[in-house]
């Protein structure tokens, strides 16, 4: 048996067989090997019948040896049958029936028995004759005694072979008691004695049995086995006799059960049956359905994935970032102090590479003890010391090198720890086999982030510089981060130092890799504290650096302790004896050439279970991994057809060598297309047996995708519909992969049989190359799954042609090769026009920089190889574009130019297409000898670029369709006003009605825009001739309809009513534009087949700008699903509750955010928003604390399966939930319940789930809400203790030389201190100070680093306004570029450009729909005589010094220039107003909420609220009857330059911080000598 064969158990009969043999063997003492020699029951059979045929010549009678071999033919079969597969075991070795098989193999004829009875006749006397008498009677009694046990013998045989046939009846069948197993095995090993005592007399042969018979008559041994094996039979069939018995008596038990349920299911099986019929009917009309939905989701996906494409395109709107917690751009949550740079840092480098999750998956395979050699080598120790600063392991594939590079990991970061200066460990995992781990840019933001995740000043240091170059990282390859963020900051004379560990170097192209390794050569150049362990599986000599090789002999001892380590935890090999898993780890440690050897051996030999299999493998294990993967390879070939062969080829040269993994549905669809005649199915293969080479890496988010428990109950309510997922089978979807690296690299090895299943590099690149052109010039069914291998071809296909060299290919390959490039860059088939639609990048390069050049040297090579055969080989085409290019290979980037401009002219319908193709055209025409100074490399194309390319290829006649093209470029690209020009042309170009009916659709789409960029009687006039428009083309769409328009036409058609219903928008006519969208999407047969999310969100804006709240819920109602999961996600959740609130909707806002959350996949972060989004609703408007805490829940502790909360959703969350939980104990009356609550709120306060661990816990608001309540409920030891932790962490923040937490960290320490009676004033002067820059040389550094950010920016400008043909007239205007680089300046921070009109009365009003200021006439004079009366006695007794701060301009007070952060920014939770200061304005700070500010009228507003007033609100703010601290203090005038002013007086910022720590020891001894709650009875 193979090493790869399958061994199926054996059966019970056959068990019970193994069990008399293993008894029969100890008690005899025979050794098992004996029952070795037979491996197969076809090679006994053979064997048998030549051993018969031989006795059968040997026996002159015949006789007794016919019956014999009848005998033997028949016992064979029956020993064998009824364990056929269990007695392979017992096969392998000769067994005691077939070594009496070979007894009867004699030696010699019956009558050879009698030659004794022919003695010689020398005995003539007469006592001579009577001693012969004797002698011949004693002769003829042994004979006959023999010939008697030799009968017995056959009788033996017949009654085994009765009882055999009968026992075969129950094969798999027998009684599960022990007690009967145990009789039959005893009688198996009365066989197996008798088969012993033939044996016996096959070894003594027939005359000295006929001897021993002489003397001692016939054999009792025989006699007695024969009666032992009768008992045994008869005590068999008597227990099966009681057995049959016993299973009566419980069938019968059993069957009046059974009956009694019969009689209860007779009713229901009645119903059943008269309901079939119908079943029948609904599972038809289900599958019908079901193939319908299916379609529908593959429309919907396209839908989906255009839509997310054209919402990259446009900007967010106002407070859209999701990336940061609130309106006013930050998280107000001091606890994540330390963390706000580490998000900037995060959010500015985010990358999909997480080698943290590769180290832990390396962990849980970790054996202790391994590798414990390293730290004593040499080369590293030189390396972990500092002596050198890069080590280079090298080693072969699977003998551990990502093993050890994590164990180095662990072993450098406990170093580090442990030393005096600050050194930080960060690592990376290069795989080839996923994009996100070959990238070089990658690897260099994940050092980034580690280092700022484990360096809190580094942190901080690099922000400036992050802002500096953070519109440029998009574009950079890695180098400019790696220049300004890693190297500057690790200098020679650094006093912190950086280890890095970066594993598999060779895993990444040879480009990258040199690179790379450049990068790493600056280390030792400019001696920078930076070293670096690398490893790889070949030597990298420019890399100049000491090596450790990992061999066998290295790491002996450790694939040892690995052996035992997997032995004692694998579930099978566990339970051996000790003496059988000492044999397996002595064997597998002599032929293992790799640790991954042995975890495949392991494997293997974990699933054979039982020992004797498990020795037999033992003995055929292979000598190799490599061998090891030729025996996988040439199990997997055995049996396959020419076509199979040919498929199975070409799958694997996809998976060795693509440059991203395939999904299943790709590979099954490039079999398909390739071969549509191939039988080859992907998914089966995979299943059976390519089992052990391939694997499905199932998408995690497909994994986690379902629901825990809590989000299953809140999504109750709404039914299971299976319409809301998609239909398509989730294992198509699923990448398809190697099973480990190393057998990627084995199908990657440079010398292969090519008559193999592997192929060569270069064979490998033509294959897929060959396919890829297959996929593009022919004509495909549109679905999913041929979508994304076109997707793959228009990416890829440059980089598999130039990876072909073309040297090492046969004449043939040649041939094929050519005229596949010939085909694409022809156009056929519109082959650039695929790549054109599917391409990520423009122009066919994309955005490599290198390979244009690779591309003039491969055509070179190419067409001299060409040039150099027949011509007969090639197609004419072929020929005549090599003639072409040899002379001048820039004429091929002509060539592809021109075929672009083709498509752009002629066959773009589309917007975007004509984009596409005009991108490509003009990148490629850069490349040739027609560029010049017109086509500069600008951000983007000028109009006149534009217009010059369409001139560029004259032979191009300008058609109608063409001047379309133009014109739909120059609107793409905002040039609406010569776009329109160019539509003009076509429209009088336009030669038939179609082409009349696109011109002036593009017309009115021009017009309409461009009325909604003017203003006055332009506006009008632009207006006007859009309706003019619409009527031309609502007659034409006439005369079109009759003609039974395709598809795209009905599209082009909806765009004209969706440009119509813009148009009415301009004029406030929202029913015309809704009537328009309903007529648009009346005309597609899908209901989701008109999907305009901008139309529908600009229709909902202009609806609650009117007010009219119940006509928005209609709209929202009406809006297909589709439609409306993306208009609700796009952050329009407040409007939409605002709106039903307002029009008594409630249940439909809920039953629509429920339907939004039970789809699969919401675009912009929607799910964790809209979650978030529904607690406050239940919070704010329904006053439901206990369902907005069930919504909470999840997102606090980060417990929504499938769904990444980020960390600014756990902080909102946190708070809302804090709050929830303090408005519950502050309602409850009963003591109990308080406990819960406050046992409640401390878990909250003191976990930090998806937090990081960073976050500081004493600083967080949810502190402040828990102590108070602590003072409630006690103890207040725990209350003191709290809020002394919290006082204590605000000091340390606002003592470091970390600028970003200062805001944040004396905002918190005003709520602390106004937590402790007497520091009310302080809790003032600190609220008050959040706006400023505390430490001046914080501002001072932030103005250095903004004035060099201008400063570059400006040259840079200059620059490339050099380049540039406008440069002079654009320079003149300096003063407005200093300007626009200003505003740019604030963008850049953050920070909207404010004007006079932006501020109202001290306030930011922000210019959307939730900053509206709100007219406050509506609050009664009672109620703000109770908000004055309150702010008097209330909980700070100050009153603003409303003289000094009259008509003061905002941001300015008398005598000094105030620091203001513009960064620290708070807003309104009331009306969403934004304070930049509160020093001529009250700002409302509430104690009890978690984060809270109200400006004066939201004040109002709530006291009023409080008093019992019915007011406009349609959602409450803040809480009933809180308390608050009102800033600024009494005679706030500001801080500057580090100093506080207040009224005539002044102090440093930090001589306050200090006698404030003197007030609060103060404050705490008054605390606890106070007597509250005992007053005096009169």
């Amino acid at each position: 048996m193979s090493f790869t064969e399958r061994r199926a158990d054996t059966s019970d009969v056959g068990r019970v067989w193994e069990e008399a043999i293993d008894q029969y063997c100890n008690v005899t003492k025979t050794d098992r090997a004996e029952f070795r020699n037979l491996r197969s029951l076809d090679a006994i059979m053979v064997d048998q019948k030549k051993q018969v045929d031989r006795f059968e010549s040997f026996r002159h009678s015949g006789k007794r040896g016919d019956k014999i071999r009848h005998f033997v033919n028949q016992n064979s079969d029956i020993i064998l049958r009824p364990c056929s597969r269990g007695l392979k075991k017992i096969n392998q070795r000769k067994s005691r029936i077939l070594q009496f098989f070979i007894i009867l193999e004699l030696r010699c004829s019956i009558d050879v028995l009698r030659q004794p009875l022919d003695a010689p006749s020398c005995c003539k006397t007469r006592d001579g004759g009577e001693k012969s008498n004797k002698t011949d009677i004693g002769i003829m009694k042994a004979a006959k005694d023999t010939s008697s046990d030799y009968d017995m013998i056959e009788t033996f045989f017949s009654i085994m072979h009765a009882f055999l046939e009968r026992i075969s009846l129950l094969e798999n069948k027998l009684p599960s008691v022990g007690t009967y197993q145990t009789m039959l095995a005893r009688v198996f090993g009365s066989m197996l004695g008798l088969c012993a005592i033939a044996s016996q007399y096959q070894k003594d042969g027939r005359f000295l049995k006929w001897g021993k018979a002489l003397f001692k008559g016939s054999d009792d041994n025989l006699k007695g086995s024969m009666e032992d094996l009768n008992g045994n039979i008869q005590r068999l069939e008597s227990a099966t006799m009681f057995a049959t018995l016993g299973q009566t008596i419980e069938n019968y038990r059993e069957t009046v059960q059974l009956a009694g349920i019969a009689s209860e299911n007779l009713v229901v099986t009645q119903k059943n049956l008269a309901t079939s019929e119908e079943t029948n009917v609904i599972v038809k009309e289900q599958a019908m359905l079901e193939r319908e939905h299916f379609e529908t989701s593959q429309r919907m996906e396209k839908v989906i994935l255009k839509i997310c494409r054209e919402r990259e395109k446009k900007p967010q709107k106002d407070g859209q970032d999701h990336g940061k917690a609130d309106k006013a751009g930050r998280s107000k949550d001091a606890g994540a102090r330390r963390s706000l740079a580490l998000n900037r840092i995060r959010s500015d480098l985010q990358t999909t590479a997480q080698p943290a999750q590769i180290i832990a998956n390396i962990g849980q395979s970790f054996v202790k003890g391994t590798l414990a050699w390293l730290p004593s080598a040499r080369p590293y120790r030189d390396f972990a010391n500092g002596t050198e600063s890069l080590l280079l392991v090298t080693g072969e594939r699977g003998l551990g090198k990502t093993y050890l590079a994590s164990y180095a990991i662990v072993d450098l970061q406990s170093q580090a720890q442990d030393a005096a200066d600050r050194t930080t460990v960060a690592y990376f995992f290069f795989e080839e086999e996923h994009e996100q781990l070959r990238s070089i840019k990658n690897f260099i933001k994940s050092l980034v982030t580690q280092i700022a995740e484990a360096d809190s000043k580094y942190r901080e240091e690099i922000i400036p510089d992050l802002k500096k170059i953070g519109d440029k990282i998009e574009g950079d390859d890695g180098t400019l981060i790696w220049d300004e963020l890693v190297v500057a900051k690790y200098p020679a004379d650094s006093e912190s130092k950086l280890v890095l560990v970066i594993d598999g170097i060779d895993e990444i192209n040879t480009e990258d890799r040199t690179k790379l390794l450049s990068l790493l050569a600056q280390i030792k150049k400019d001696s920078l504290q930076i070293s670096a362990l690398i490893t790889s599986r070949v030597e990298i000599e420019d890399l100049a650096a000491p090596s450790l090789a990992l061999t066998m002999d290295l790491i002996k001892k450790d694939v040892k302790q690995i052996i035992r380590a997997r032995i004692s935890s694998l579930s099978n090999l566990r339970r051996l004896d000790m003496s059988a898993r000492k044999r397996i780890a002595t064997k597998l440690a002599q032929k293992a050439d790799s640790i991954l050897y042995v975890e495949h051996a392991l494997q293997r030999l974990n699933s054979l279970r039982r020992e004797n299999l498990i020795t037999k493998e033992l003995r055929e294990l292979p000598d190799s991994l490599t061998c090891l993967y030729d025996v996988l390879l040439d199990e997997c070939r055995k049996g396959r057809t020419k076509e199979e062969f040919a498929s199975l080829k070409r799958l694997f040269a996809w998976l060795a060598y693509s440059e991203r993994p395939l999904t299943l549905g790709e590979a099954s669809t490039l079999v398909r297309l390739v071969d549509q005649n191939s039988n080859l199915s992907v998914e089966e293969e995979v299943d059976g047996r390519l089992a052990r080479l391939l694997r499905f890496a199932q998408d995690t988010d497909e994994a986690e995708q379902s629901s825990d428990e809590n989000d299953s109950e809140l999504l109750e309510s709404l039914d299971d519909d299976s319409t809301n997922q998609p239909a398509r089978d989730p294992s198509t979807w699923f990448p398809l992969r190697f099973q480990e690296r190393a057998l990627r690299q084995y199908f990657r090895e440079l010398n292969v049989d090519e008559d193999g299943l592997r192929s060569s590099p270069s064979s490998a690149h033509l294959i897929i190359f060959r396919t890829i052109a297959v996929i593009l010039t022919q004509e495909a069914p549109k679905d999913l799954t041929v979508d994304l291998p076109i997707v793959y071809g228009a990416n890829y296909w440059i980089q598999h042609f130039l990876n072909i060299h073309v040297e090492q290919l046969s004449d043939e390959e040649v041939r094929q090769g050519i005229e596949s490039f010939s085909a694409i860059v022809s156009n056929q088939g519109s082959a650039l026009e695929k790549v054109e639609e599917n391409a990520s990048d423009l122009g066919i390069f994309g955005g490599a920089t290198d390979l244009p050049e690779e591309m003039v040297v491969a055509v070179k090579n190419w067409t001299g190889r060409v040039l150099s055969l027949p011509p007969s080989l090639f197609s004419a085409e072929t020929l005549s574009l090599v003639h072409e290019i040899s002379g001048d290979v820039t004429n091929l980037m002509t060539k592809v130019a021109r075929q672009h401009v083709y498509n752009w002219f002629y066959c773009a319908d589309y917007q975007e297409d004509a984009t596409q193709s005009f991108s490509f055209a003009i990148r490629a025409l850069r490349m040739t000898n027609k560029a010049d100074e017109k086509l500069a490399i600008d951000e983007r194309a000028t109009a006149e670029q534009v217009l010059y390319l369409s001139d560029a290829f004259p032979e191009f006649s300008k058609t109608s369709r063409a001047y379309r093209g133009i014109g739909l470029v120059l609107k793409y690209l905002d040039y609406y006003e010569e776009g329109l020009a160019q539509c003009r042309k076509a429209l009088k170009t336009s030669e038939s009605d179609l082409e009349k009916y696109h011109a002036l659709g593009s017309i009115l789409e021009a017009v309409v825009r461009l009325a909604g960029q003017v203003d006055g009687g332009e506006k009008s006039q632009y207006i006007r001739e859009a309706k003019e428009t619409s009527t031309e083309i609502a007659a034409l769409w006439e005369r079109l309809e009759t003609q039974n328009p395709g598809p795209d036409l009905i599209e082009h058609k909806q765009g004209n009513l969706s440009d119509q219903a813009a148009c009415a928008l301009l004029e406030d006519d929202v029913e015309s534009a809704i009537d328009f969208m309903q007529r648009a999407r009346a005309l597609s047969t899908d209901k989701n087949g008109f999907v305009d999310i901008d139309l529908s969100d600009n229709i909902t804006q202009k609806l609650w700008n009117l007010k009219q709240f119940p006509r928005l819920i209609g709209f929202v109602d009406s809006l297909p699903e589709i439609e409306k999961i993306f208009w609700l996600a796009y952050y329009n959740e407040d409007i939409f509750q605002e709106a039903a609130v307002k029009s008594d909707k409630h249940q439909f806002m809920v039953d629509t955010f429920k339907l939004v959350l039970k789809q699969r996949s919401v675009p912009y972060n929607g799910a964790v928003r809209l979650r978030y989004s529904l607690a406050l609703y239940y919070k704010r408007v329904v006053g439901d604390l206990e369902k907005s805490k069930r919504w909470l829940g999840p997102l606090v502790y980060d417990d929504l399966k499938g769904l990444q909360v980020p960390e600014w959703m756990v902080l909102e969350s946190r708070m809302a939930l804090a709050e929830v939980l303090m408005e519950q104990f502050r309602a409850s009356s009963e003591s109990l319940h308080k406990a819960n609550l406050l046992a409640e709120m401390k878990t909250l306060a003191t976990s930090a789930t998806g937090l990081g661990t960073d976050y500081c816990r004493e600083m967080s608001n949810t502190a402040t809400v828990y102590a108070l309540m602590v003072r409630k409920l006690g103890p207040l030891s725990e209350f003191e203790s709290t809020l002394c932790s919290s006082f204590n962490a605000c000091i340390e923040a606002l003592s470091d030389d970390v600028a970003s937490n200062d805001s944040n960290a004396i905002r918190f320490f005003g709520k602390v201190l106004a937590c402790l009676p007497g520091l009310q004033r302080d809790a003032q002067i600190a609220l008050a100070a959040q706006f400023y820059w505390l430490n001046p040389d914080f501002r001072k550094a932030k103005d250095e680093t903004e004035d060099a950010a201008n400063e570059q920016k400006v040259d840079e400008d200059a620059e490339r306004m050099k380049n540039s043909a406008e440069a002079e007239a654009v320079c003149t205007s300096s003063g407005l570029q200093d300007q626009e680089s200003s505003t740019k300046t604030m963008e850049n921070s953050g920070h909207e450009p404010e004007d006079a009109s932006s501020r109202v009365n001290g306030y930011i009003v922000k210019d959307s729909k939730d900053a509206e200021l709100k007219d406050h006439g509506s609050v009664s004079a009672t109620a703000t005589e109770a908000a004055a009366k309150q702010a008097s006695d209330g909980d700070v007794a100050a009153t603003k010094d409303s003289e000094g701060a009259a008509g003061m301009p905002d941001g300015l007070i008398p005598g000094v220039t105030e620091d203001l952060n513009q960064e620290a920014r708070i807003y309104c939770n009331g009306c969403s107003a934004i304070f930049t200061h509160s020093a001529n304005r009250d700002v409302y700070t509430c104690i009890i909420c978690t984060d809270t500010d109200l400006c004066t009228n939201c004040y109002n507003e709530r006291v009023a609220l409080n008093k019992g007033e019915k007011l406009e609100v349609w959602r409450m703010f803040c809480g009933q009857e809180h308390h608050y601290v009102r800033h600024a203090p009494e005679g706030w005038k500001g801080v500057k330059d580090g100093i506080i002013y207040i009224g005539e007086d002044n102090i440093e910022f930090a001589q306050w911080l200090k006698r404030v720590q003197d007030r609060w020891k103060a404050a705490w001894a008054e605390f606890w000598r106070a007597e509250d709650g005992i007053l005096d009875i009169w």
